[in-house]
């Protein structure tokens, strides 16, 4: 219910470490005595995220860095050797398939662990990098498709794909949107006007 709440609330965002971040990029040190600070001129209105916003990206990243501890601490070694995954697999109540039909070695499951905790650890460093985020969101699809398409846990888990959105900008989705207009409107069109008409 929390989550819902910041979603809809109205915040301010001056105070956000965003706006902070911004003007201290912006900031230019006098040329002399105490003269006031010299903010270079905005080209473009700036973007700000809202505190709601990056509340609700923090709680997504905790999410997965408290199931990183969990396995590490809960599980040890035998995570970290893919033991638990494999295990998994072989158990008829979780899995969707049976060894026989789905054989999958202990060695891609050691892999498939380490890769799943790796990601898991680095999502702070990961979800607030533009030029990273295609990679986080592309990875965690992905290890989500590989979870449920192998096992039987329920969906519950899966339910933290609806926070993914929350991480594309809308200059991405404007930009996305513009080139696949553009490319459409590269067929050439035959126009019949009226001299006479104004």
């Amino acid at each position: 219910q929390l989550s819902f709440y910041l979603a809809l609330a109205p915040v301010g965002t001056t105070w956000s470490l965003d706006a902070l971040r911004q003007a201290r990029r912006l900031y230019v040190d006098p040329t002399q005595g105490f003269e006031s600070a010299i903010l270079e001129p905005r080209t473009s209105p700036a973007f700000i995220a809202p505190c709601s916003l990056r509340i609700l990206q923090l709680y997504l990243v905790g999410n997965y860095l408290l199931f990183a501890m969990t396995v590490t601490q809960g599980a040890g070694e035998s995570w970290f050797s893919g033991e638990v995954l494999f295990g998994a697999l072989q158990n008829p109540f979780l899995a969707r398939f049976s060894p026989s039909d789905l054989p999958i070695s202990l060695g891609i499951c050691e892999a498939v662990s380490m890769v799943a905790v790796v990601w898991a650890v680095s999502m702070p460093a990961l979800a607030f990098q533009q030029r990273t985020i295609p990679w986080m969101l592309g990875l965690g699809g992905g290890l989500h498709i590989f979870v449920g398409l192998l096992f039987t846990t329920g969906w519950t888990g899966h339910l933290l794909l609806a926070f993914y959105p929350l991480f594309v900008s809308g200059k991405a989705v404007v930009g996305a949107t513009v080139r696949l207009v553009q490319s459409k409107a590269d067929t050439p069109y035959t126009v019949a006007y009226d001299t006479f008409c104004p």
